[in-house]
């Protein structure tokens, strides 16, 4: 009995769903303080805030919500198209679910750097 027969080609192994684990615990276990710590960013209240340090905050919050959904989430995704044909983006998509959040946090810091000079509390 061959290789091939025992395992068939389009049956790979769960590569992207343990890289993804992986890499989302550790990236939520590390983010947890610094959004556990995000509602600093309204110390002097939020009468003058502007929209780019709600977006960091938002897009804080939702990272690590994202690290958490996304690991059952890869499972079941590669649970469903593991035995297809082409479905590899799927996988790839649902394992970088979290990085959307990421930009979030990241365009509202420079965007506040940029249009508030870096002030949390008004421009």
């Amino acid at each position: 009995m061959t290789v091939q027969e025992v395992q068939p080609v389009n049956a790979r192994g769960p590569l992207v769903p343990i890289i993804a684990t992986v890499t989302w615990i550790v990236a939520g276990i590390a983010a947890a303080v610094p959004v556990l710590m995000s509602v600093m960013m309204f110390d002097s209240g939020t009468d003058n805030v502007p929209v780019w340090v709600w977006m960091a905050f938002y897009g804080m919050w939702l990272f690590l919500l994202a690290c958490l959904v996304t690991v059952p989430l890869v499972w079941i995704v590669w649970a469903l198209t593991r035995k297809r044909e082409g479905t590899a983006g799927w996988r790839v998509l649902a394992a970088l679910l979290p990085v959307v959040p990421l930009a979030m946090v990241v365009i509202g810091f420079i965007g506040d750097s940029v249009v508030c000079s870096g002030q949390l509390n008004g421009c």
